[in-house]
């Protein structure tokens, strides 16, 4: 609720959520700050499996994903490619090296 209220307040460029929260999970926080914020990018980051919740994280509004046990070498690539305008979904096992999607 802390999230959403304060890109309304502050109107970021991105929004950096995770999908587990206090009181409102990121999904939800995802798709009331891209409906109340139009020049507001979501980036989300999580432990979950990506691929699992993808269609979710979409439907949502956002615009990309990045796992959070690949955060040091994917955040700063998805950031930049949020703010060009482009989605960055980092689909990849954690365990595993393999590229990240851009659609």
């Amino acid at each position: 609720m802390e999230a959403v209220a304060k890109a309304k307040a502050l109107s970021p460029d991105i929004a950096i959520l995770d999908i587990s929260m206090p009181r409102m999970d990121g999904f939800e926080a995802a798709r009331q700050i891209s409906c109340a914020c139009h020049g507001t990018v979501v980036l989300s980051i999580s432990l979950y499996d990506p691929r699992n919740i993808i269609d979710k994280l979409i439907v949502s509004g956002v615009r990309g994903f990045v796992a959070k046990m690949s955060m040091y070498s994917n955040l700063i690539p998805a950031i930049d490619a949020l703010l060009s305008g482009e989605t960055y979904f980092n689909l990849e096992d954690p365990l595993e090296e393999t590229p990240p999607l851009f659609i």
